[in-house]
């Protein structure tokens, strides 16, 4: 059973609607495509979705297959900020011999919480050795690619998005996708590609384009505008703020909290009166 099928069946049982469920976090289609197997939320929706059914985290935890107990509890450990729930979590992952798991954990832990893990540079290798060697992933693989995206070295940026951009056309061959999780991660490597402008520009929006063509994505679109909106404020360039009001001309019209968000940014940076 699934993190979503898992969910879903908690939700139908305490009588919540899709809609209810979803609240102003995602759209109820959204949250449909995740309780079918369809697509993954982000860690951040996932908990906000938890937390709007009023769910026990150990009764969740308790009738989910061992690696994706693993994954929500990493999860949640790195929201919430709990390091040593985190550290213990990566240590039952290895015991449990599920390396791949534990290494994600440290991903996230020293991405989002800045956390020192010993040979960190061999765990990135292990990391992007292990899913670029898999010929179907899971949405294991989908998860650590866009945050080993963060962390890989520059000459390895550009033959690792070919792997995942190969992965998210097989996955929506059999109807499964990692679609929000392969958009973030093409914007990552866009996002890194402009810092370095201007020799990497081209290539940056060459991925910026691949995502801006799949407008159905909904959320996860919306999503990946958020992302580079924070970056842009940030560290503000001329092509990133550029790139950021397509972004806005596309959907920020459609959605008031992503106008919201873009509009100051804009107008601080001269695209808009």
């Amino acid at each position: 059973m699934s993190l979503g099928e898992h969910y879903g069946k908690l939700r139908q049982e305490r009588g919540f609607s899709l809609r209810q469920a979803a609240r102003n976090d995602l759209t109820a289609s959204a949250l449909s495509r995740f309780e079918n197997g369809k697509t993954e939320l982000s860690a951040s929706q996932f908990v906000r979705a938890m937390a709007n059914l009023q769910l026990n985290w150990n009764e969740f935890y308790a009738a989910l297959p061992e690696q994706s107990s693993f994954l929500a509890q990493i999860d949640t450990a790195y929201l919430t900020g709990n390091q040593p729930f985190l550290e213990k979590v990566i240590n039952a992952a290895d015991a449990a011999g599920q390396p791949l798991t534990a290494n994600f954990g440290r991903l996230q832990g020293n991405i989002y919480r800045n956390m020192a893990f010993p040979h960190f540079d061999t765990v990135i290798q292990t990391l992007y050795t292990a899913i670029t060697s898999v010929s179907q992933w899971r949405i294991l693989e989908f998860h650590i690619a866009e945050d080993l995206i963060l962390k890989l070295p520059a000459h390895q940026v550009d033959p690792f998005m070919i792997s995942v951009i190969r992965q998210y056309e097989r996955a929506q061959s059999r109807g499964v996708t990692g679609d929000y999780v392969t958009g973030n991660t093409l914007l990552r490597a866009a996002l890194r590609k402009l810092a370095q402008d201007p020799p990497e520009i081209d290539r940056a929006h060459t991925y910026f384009d691949q995502v801006v063509r799949q407008r159905d994505w909904e959320d996860e679109y919306l999503i990946g505008g958020e992302l580079l909106a924070n970056e842009t404020a940030a560290s503000p360039t001329f092509t990133k703020t550029q790139t950021l009001f397509q972004f806005w001309q596309a959907i920020g019209k459609g959605n008031d909290y992503f106008r919201q968000l873009v509009t100051p940014i804009l107008q601080r940076q001269g695209f808009l009166q």
